[in-house]
């Protein structure tokens, strides 16, 4: 669910809610509970956004020393419908919440049902390597349940929305979806799969191209540019739409690596030793691997013996706040620290520049780029290693322009 807890000092912190719906008293309605940690009393204020960009006036409310309240989509109702200012029933459907406060609140969002069953209001899919995943999409028939992708837009332009699916038999086929400055579209697989613009869609929305893929349950990537800024949460809705927030998976994967967050192994410290000195030995091994003398962060061929040295491209430290921190067996570490596939050559000042850095902290900038960014990848596939969001980011926006990652061997005999 959508939990978050706000701490501030003298400062308004937010929080945002990507999907709360209100309720004609059959479907699920959007449901707040909201946790005062203070011991004082103070105020948080709730803007309420439709999904065509209408913004209504703050809801301010009051929350006493450690006290909680709850709050309800029918609290955000006008009391006056005005069809000339767009705030038609159909209109005001949905909603995202921005709250904000100077109390160190807790936010739990949910969806409850006629019945009163609650589900929780996840915080979207996640955004890795500019791309949101979903790696289980459900297209089918009408009178089943069917996953729908609410597509907020976070700006006031428009923006081009690129969405890619595969099917269970890896057939593959894109669209794309320009979304209106500040609007939220809902959008399904059958809209997908026709590639017509609904009619339901506000004016300037446009769909683009049509995934036509069999029913089923299809693997889809949401994209933009890297300068755009969007959300996307994942519902699953039933034929008497009733809905599900499916946005948030237990293990986000990329290029075949899971991406968490480094620094993780409180009390588990990087010890240099512990993974040996055997790639003091395997210097000759490493040149016959390059094809010459020469370090390929920068295309140099060396000179002088001294300046040369070996490096780890995932760096040791690096590789151990990367998962190698829970590795209880020695011997795999050592064998991680000698291992030819993360090992090159560099001059010692470019091994100093580089030292424990990751690939969005540091890379070549010559045309070994493409090859870097692809070992570190295999590397930390073969040692199950984790990279970060902005680190998969990096690497994806080198990736991308790559025709190829085999090394560029330079020619040393002159």
């Amino acid at each position: 669910m959508a939990i978050c807890t706000l701490f501030a000092t003298n400062r308004l912190a937010e929080h945002t809610v990507l999907y709360f719906p209100a309720s004609d008293g059959t479907t699920s309605e959007g449901y707040l509970h909201i946790i005062n940690h203070s011991d004082e009393e103070g105020e948080l204020s709730i803007t309420a956004i439709d999904d065509f960009g209408n913004r209504l006036e703050a809801i301010v409310l009051t929350l006493k020393a450690e006290e909680a309240l709850d709050f309800s989509a029918s609290e955000i109702e006008p009391a006056e419908k005005n069809d000339d200012t767009n705030d038609s029933t159909e209109r005001r459907r949905n909603w995202r919440l921005e709250i904000s406060s100077e109390l160190p609140i807790e936010v739990l969002s949910f969806m409850r049902d006629a019945n009163g069953a609650m589900t929780p209001i996840h915080e979207g899919v996640p955004l890795i390597a500019h791309r949101h995943r979903i790696p289980v999409f459900y297209v089918g028939d009408p009178n089943s349940s069917n996953s729908v992708l609410r597509v907020v837009n976070q700006k006031d332009e428009s923006v081009i929305v690129e969405i890619s699916a595969t099917d269970k038999t890896k057939r593959q086929a894109k669209a794309s979806v320009r979304i209106p400055g500040a609007h939220t579209l809902h959008i399904q697989g059958a809209d997908l799969r026709e590639g017509e613009t609904p009619q339901s869609w506000p004016e300037e929305s446009e769909l683009v191209g049509a995934i036509d893929l069999d029913e089923g349950m299809w693997q889809v990537d949401v994209e933009v540019a890297s300068n755009q800024s969007i959300a996307v949460v994942h519902l699953l809705k039933s034929k008497n739409d009733q809905q599900v927030d499916l946005s948030v998976n237990e293990t986000q994967w990329w290029r075949g690596v899971v991406v968490k967050p480094e620094y993780r192994c409180a009390g588990n410290d990087y010890i240099r030793n512990d993974y040996g000195v055997r790639y003091r030995s395997k210097k000759n091994e490493i040149l016959e691997a390059l094809g010459g003398n020469f370090g390929p962060y920068t295309g140099k061929c060396f000179d002088d013996e001294d300046a040369v040295e070996i490096d780890h491209i995932v760096a040791l430290a690096e590789a151990h706040e990367s998962g190698m921190c829970t590795e209880e067996d020695i011997e795999r570490k050592k064998e991680f620290g000698a291992d030819l596939l993360n090992l090159t050559l560099a001059s010692r000042e470019i091994n100093r520049q580089k030292s424990s850095k990751d690939a969005l902290e540091w890379q070549p900038e010559n045309e070994n780029k493409c090859w870097f960014a692809n070992r570190v990848l295999e590397v930390k596939q073969k040692y199950k290693l984790t990279v970060d969001n902005d680190e998969a980011a990096a690497l994806a926006e080198i990736l991308k322009n790559c025709k190829s990652t085999d090394l560029v061997v330079s020619n040393c005999s002159d």
